[in-house]
Order: structure tokens, then sequence, then C-alpha cells
């Protein structure tokens, strides 16, 4: 009977497991579907999430994050070579390798200043009171890190749910709604830059440009003078006959945001390169 029970309990984890990465993949497709679109301001009304929106999603992530997580093996190089033996590793170690690919992404995120904080600060509330409470302790404690090692301490033991309870055998809470914050914000930035960096358009015979194409229906928009104007649904499009456009489209008079960030990542790449030397 104890056998049984505990076969039961594995196939209820695997089924939870199975629930949770389904909801959480059409989740970030959904993501990615809004970003790309939003840069052509079409409605979110016209988005749809498909097999292929979600085989998309993931690999555009998926290249994202490698290019990301270069200048997180130069950090985590830094923090292991110049502050091992100190608390605020402890602290890298738990929330960095989430945090600062959030940061970078942010950087490609086209929202408002104050959406950018809130992603920042909300979901790292635990690692934000890491670092500062410290500070109202060092009266108590003689110095900064030996009273950080005490806020670490019991943050760890009696910070709240996400650090207290586990899921999934000894995975914290906390540590898989920080992986689904990071895969929500890096769909986000993925939809943007690959909206941004399309070079390549199609249009109908009536010259009309392809936007985004669905198994059942294509978004589409009127171009006057290699500039796209209104947007609109074309459906069936079993008929639809599409040919490449040469000439370079100027889409809502947007600029590229990866172009817009790459001197501020490229300063913050040699920046780093230089705590090195």
């Amino acid at each position: 009977m104890k056998e049984q029970r505990s076969t039961n309990i594995i196939f209820s984890n695997e089924a939870i497991a199975g629930l949770v990465i389904t909801a959480i993949s059409y989740l970030v497709a959904y993501i990615f579907e809004r970003s790309y679109l939003s840069y052509f301001e079409v409605p979110e009304g016209l988005l749809q999430v498909e097999v292929k929106s979600i085989i998309l999603a993931c690999l555009s992530i998926l290249g994202l994050t490698g290019l990301v997580y270069q200048v997180l093996d130069l950090v985590t190089t830094v923090i292991n070579d110049k502050y091992a033996d100190k608390p605020i590793a402890k602290i890298f170690d738990s929330y960095g390798v989430i945090f600062i690919p959030a940061v970078i992404l942010c950087l490609f995120i086209d929202a408002e200043w104050y959406k950018k904080v809130f992603f920042l600060t909300i979901p790292f509330m635990n690692m934000w009171f890491q670092i500062i409470m410290p500070f109202f302790e060092i009266k108590n404690y003689g110095s900064y890190s030996d009273a950080q090692s005490k806020v670490i301490e019991w943050s760890r033991g009696y910070g709240g749910l996400t650090q207290r309870y586990k899921v999934f055998g000894e995975v914290s809470i906390g540590r898989v709604v920080l992986i689904c914050f990071y895969l929500a914000v890096a769909a986000h930035a993925a939809g943007n830059v690959s909206a941004s960096n399309q070079k390549e358009y199609f249009s109908d015979e009536l010259g009309r440009v392809l936007i985004r194409a669905y198994s059942g229906n294509a978004i589409m928009a009127y171009s006057n003078e290699n500039k796209l104007t209104g947007m609109f649904v074309l459906t069936p499009i079993n008929g639809l006959k599409l040919k490449k456009i040469e000439s370079e489209q100027n889409i809502l008079n947007k600029e590229g945001i990866d172009s817009k960030m790459y001197g501020l990542f490229d300063r913050v790449f040699n920046l780093i390169k230089n705590g090195l030397s």
C-alpha cells in the first residue's frame, strides 16, 4: 500500500509539471506575439497563439538568452574572482542568474521606465531586502558583511512562502517564479527585437504587405510610398499569392530598439571586461 501511494504521488507531480509547462509555453508565446505585433501597432485582439508560435517564441528566446548569458558569464567571473568570500556572492548565486539577464533584457523592451523599474524590483524583493537591510544592522553586527550574513540567514529561514516551501521535490517556489518571470521578460524582448530587425517583407498582387500569417488568416497592411499604414485581416488565405518586396519598408517611422541600445550594451560589455584586467 505504501509503495502504491508513492507511485501515485510521483504521477501527480509529473502531471502538474506537464500542466505548468504547457501553460507557461502558451503564456510565453502569447507575450512574444503581442510584443511582435505591438511593434506594428496591430490591435491585441488580432493576436493568435498556435503551435508554430510556441516553437518560434522558444527558438527566439533561446537565441537571445545565449547572447545575454555571455555577459552573465563575465559578471560571474568578476564576482567569483573578487567577492567569493563575501555574502554578496551568496545573493548572486541565488538571484544573479535571473536578475542580470533581466536587467539586460529590459534594455530591449519598448516599455515605460516605471514598468522596467517594476520588473526589476517587485519580483526580486527578497534580493533587495538582503542588500538594503544590512545597512540598518551595521551597528548591531559591526560591519556590512557580518550584518548581511545575518540577514541572509534570517531571510532563508523565515523570509516568506517562496523561501520556505518547495515544489517538485527540493525546488523552491521562489526559483520557479523567477524563472517564469525571466521567460516572460525574454519573450517580450525577443518579440520586439524580432520585429525591429525584420528586413524581408512580402506583398500580395495589390501591394498589401504581410505582417503575420496564421493557419486561418493573415494580418496585412496597406503600403503607401514604402510606408505601412492601416492594418486589416485577410480570411481565408488559401489563394494568397505573395512576392518578396525589394525596397526597404519604413515601419511606422520606428527605429530598431536594438540599434538604440547597442552603444549602451557595448559600453557595459567593455566596462565588465575592463573590470577583469
